[in-house]
């Protein structure tokens, strides 16, 4: 029982090394913030396009994003704006659909594409989602192709 224990140990940690490296090789890091305490407006996601995210710099960008100051307050608690600005997405779709960021290096640059996997189902259900990402790395969302 003690060699399992100890062999989980080592796969855990080996594990951690791993994506440690992997996270410092790429040097970016993307994150989804917590909008569970975030006042979300459901008209703005039926009103409001995937692939033209709300660029958010700085506070008073995150104030016209979102007006609620508990809401401001929520997410100025999860970035630093000296170092990251946020990329707001929101839109009205399937159930299914979920957004994921995959950091790409070209020749000259490195850059952020956000990724849509559809959803499958016909219920139509608001999605908001909420990254940081450092300030100098550029995005784009990638053209989708539904099947």
């Amino acid at each position: 029982m003690q060699n399992l224990l100890w062999g989980f140990m080592a796969c855990s940690l080996g594990m951690t090394v791993l994506a440690v490296y992997a996270q410092d090789e790429n040097k970016i890091q993307v994150r989804s913030l917590d909008l569970s305490r975030v006042k979300l407006n459901p008209r703005e996601a039926e009103l409001s396009r995937l692939d033209m995210p709300v660029v958010i710099t700085d506070a008073e960008g995150l104030a016209e994003a979102f007006p609620d100051k508990g809401s401001q307050e929520a997410i100025a608690g999860q970035v630093d704006f000296r170092k990251e600005k946020l990329l707001f997405f929101r839109w009205a779709g399937s159930g299914g659909d979920r957004l994921t960021p995959k950091v790409q290096r070209g020749k000259e640059n490195i850059v952020v594409v956000f990724h849509l996997s559809p959803g499958l189902t016909d219920d139509l259900r608001r999605h908001f989602y909420l990254f940081a990402l450092p300030r100098g790395v550029k995005w784009k969302v990638a053209a989708q192709q539904y099947q």
